[in-house]
């Protein structure tokens, strides 16, 4: 592995979802968004991009990706052809190298949250994360969700309070409900930050 100290940190955003709902031609969703926004946010910092590939998280090239995935033309604004959707795909499937030790990670969608052994992963390469928690509407309102997905989204928050660093959320609500299920299942709570979205874009 490739050790670095706590001086030279590397921010990074998590892109894994942005990149399948590429590859699948996906229109993109508020969570997309949401995902898009803080990938800009982390490039225009001089941050880079990562993607999960088994249980680690790969950096993509800053440039290539920086331009494929950051621009104004998303999946839900225009028709991706197929050879577009193969080029992220075939780009997806190339070696990466892991993330260096010590990265900060921002992870603006519940893709993995779910995987244990990523979480695990990650610490043992000393790297902080930083998640934003979208809603707990599997657990508050699970009629309105696939039926596994209350379990999965229980896995999440609980993988999220065990090793995250600090967790964003979008409202007030949404913190008290995440500090509801901390306080149900006696877990502590990461320093927690409310976001609220800028609807005015």
């Amino acid at each position: 592995m490739n050790d670095r100290s706590p001086a030279e940190v590397n921010l990074y955003a998590d892109v894994t979802r942005l990149i399948r709902r590429h590859i699948g031609g996906i229109h993109h969703t508020g969570i997309d968004r949401v995902n898009l926004e803080y990938a800009r946010w982390v490039h225009d910092q001089g941050g880079h991009l990562c993607m999960k590939r088994g249980k680690s998280l790969k950096r993509l090239s800053r440039e290539a990706w920086g331009k494929m995935l950051l621009g104004s033309r998303q999946p839900g604004h225009y028709k991706i052809k197929n050879s577009q959707r193969m080029a992220f795909l075939l780009r997806s499937l190339l070696f990466r190298k892991d993330i260096p030790n010590y990265s900060r990670v921002a992870v603006s969608t519940h893709s993995w949250l779910a995987c244990s052994d990523t979480w695990k992963w990650m610490k043992s390469r000393h790297c902080k994360s930083f998640v934003f928690i979208h809603d707990l509407i599997p657990l508050q309102y699970p009629e309105y969700s696939h039926p596994r997905e209350r379990e999965k989204h229980e896995r999440r928050l609980t993988n999220t309070l065990l090793y995250s660093d600090g967790i964003i959320v979008n409202s007030r609500c949404t913190e008290s409900a995440v500090h509801s299920f901390a306080h149900q299942n006696k877990l502590l709570l990461p320093p927690t930050l409310v976001a609220p979205l800028d609807l005015r874009g």
